[in-house]
């Protein structure tokens, strides 16, 4: 790691009051969705968040951006500490930090043309040395379109004139309008079609390199970011289990959850499929409101031992993983 990550975090919570349904609204606990996390993200690196749905990934995003008002620990951007940031504060950061969407469907405004959705983004910052003018931002947009694989005539379009794939692409050059360093990809192929995954994956490895991006690629299915990421971060139960390069973690995981998540990825070869080990985790997820004492898997883990349920087990160095195991592969 290098002394000046892009992004950093550092035992990042966030918790969701959970309130009664009476007229008091009392709260009767805490959904803690991002429980103690903590990782970098260097210039120009992706790393890959993965983990079944409901374990933190989006918000652990969402988080990072300050979209949701973090619960405790640090956030870092360019070394700057924006923990405490107001949205007046951040609001110079916005143009430098982005989000793609997981929905290409309902985080597009069915009433806007895509001209519209993209140009916002220059008419809301101000950037006036990017677009001075309607006919300016109008070329700005459509130099976007075409880069994103759109047809810059289809600029007084509406949304749903577009495919699933299409409308990904629009809110993928909202992303880039204002030219950001750091953009979070919010599960961004999960709701296209599987021929489509792939050039959506392809376009967002070509834009990094050619605008200097750097990536935080959630996704739940570890088969997606394989290709794209640098590095892959396990989540599970609001809390990073392992974390390694992308070669080590598909040749060699160390935690049990990681090596469960890959043995449910098909190979299509059906000679191999057969011989492998199948995986099948025993028990339901634990809810985030009532999480397991010591390591947060120990009721699914069939390696779990007496101090798994009482120690947590913090990250160690483990080859070139970073494993969050008392007994780890």
């Amino acid at each position: 790691m290098s002394e000046n990550p892009i992004v950093e975090v550092k035992n990042l919570q966030k918790f969701f009051p959970i309130t009664s349904n009476s007229i008091f609204a009392r709260v009767k606990g805490e959904n803690k969705a991002v429980n103690g996390i903590s990782f970098a993200i260097e210039r120009g690196e992706t790393l890959g968040l993965v983990g079944e749905s409901g374990c933190g990934k989006s918000t652990a995003g969402r988080t990072i951006l300050k979209l949701y008002e973090p619960t405790g620990g640090e956030i870092y951007f360019n070394g700057e500490n924006i923990s405490g940031y107001s949205s007046r504060r951040m609001k110079p950061l916005r143009t430098k930090m982005q989000i793609i969407f997981q929905d290409p469907y309902s985080s597009l405004n069915p009433r806007h043309s895509v001209g519209e959705i993209i140009g916002a983004a220059f008419t809301i910052h101000g950037i006036d040395s990017v677009a001075s003018s309607k006919r300016d931002i109008k070329g700005s947009v459509q130099e976007l379109m075409e880069r994103v694989g759109l047809n810059p005539e289809h600029y007084n379009r509406y949304p749903h004139e577009f495919s699933g794939g299409q409308r990904q692409r629009i809110g993928i050059a909202r992303a880039l309008a204002l030219r950001p360093e750091f953009i979070v990809c919010d599960e961004p192929v999960s709701a296209l079609d599987v021929s489509i995954q792939a050039q959506v994956i392809n376009l967002l490895d070509d834009l990094k390199g050619d605008f200097g991006l750097s990536y935080l690629f959630i996704a739940h299915d570890l088969s997606v970011v394989q290709h794209i990421s640098d590095r892959v971060a396990v989540m599970y139960l609001g809390k990073i289990v392992e974390i390694a390069p992308t070669e080590e973690i598909y040749q060699r995981p160390h935690h049990p959850y990681t090596k469960a998540l890959l043995s449910a990825i098909p190979i299509p070869d059906p000679v191999l499929e057969s011989a492998r080990e199948q995986i099948v985790l025993t028990g339901d997820l634990p809810s985030p409101a009532n999480p397991p004492t010591g390591c947060v898997f120990n009721t699914r883990c069939w390696k779990a031992q007496a101090r798994c349920f009482i120690e947590e087990p913090a990250l160690q160095m483990v080859d070139q993983s970073e494993v969050a195991c008392h007994y780890p592969e």
